[in-house]
């Protein structure tokens, strides 16, 4: 099902986290980010297919969206979020379709209209369906890739999907941040 509606996202600076912040959805609401990537490689990601993760959560999260990344220009995507390990036939309980522009290797956020409850321990596969407005054009992509990582009290675990990915993976990819709240979130910057 589709639960939200086209809108349009712009690079978002790193203080965005500011609970002053104007952009309205779930974004509104005060967020941690949780980064996956240790580094981000040159425009080579090709977007002709879909890009997939998993994700299992030590806590319970309102997930409120996602980084992507971009290249230059307008980008349209539909993320959708599956209960289960794959990309393709785990039973669907959220998607939202919008766009985004990029200008550099900085992830876009791509904010959700509302915010989507992960329990703690389940596995998750979030999936990018996104093509550029212009045909040919190349997506940054995040390298050194981490399978856990700690953000807000609340530890991430990363886990290939099963399916198509694209070539997303632990260690590199798309796909490379969250945005999330929980009670055991200190609510803030990363």
């Amino acid at each position: 099902p589709d639960n939200g509606t086209s809108v349009s996202m712009g690079q978002i600076p790193e203080l965005f986290f500011s609970s002053s912040s104007s952009s309205g959805g779930a974004a509104a609401a005060a967020s941690s980010r949780v980064s996956r990537f240790g580094g981000v490689e040159s425009l080579r990601w090709s977007l002709a297919q879909i890009d997939a993760i998993g994700v299992e959560t030590s806590a319970a999260v309102s997930l409120q969206g996602v980084g992507l990344y971009g290249g230059q220009g307008e980008y349209r995507v539909t993320v959708r979020i599956r209960e289960g390990p794959h990309s393709e036939t785990s039973s669907e309980i959220y998607s939202h379709t919008g766009s985004f522009t990029s200008s550099d290797n900085t992830p876009a956020r791509f904010a959700f209209p509302s915010s989507v409850r992960l329990e703690a321990g389940r596995r998750y596969t979030i999936v990018a369906d996104y093509r550029a407005t212009e045909s040919g054009r190349k997506a940054w992509c995040g390298q050194s890739g981490q399978a856990e990582v700690t953000e807000g009290g609340v530890k991430f675990k990363f886990i290939r999907c099963n399916g198509p990915d694209n070539g997303t993976s632990v260690s590199m990819g798309q796909i490379p941040e969250l945005f999330f709240s929980s009670s055991s979130s200190s609510g803030g910057a990363a």
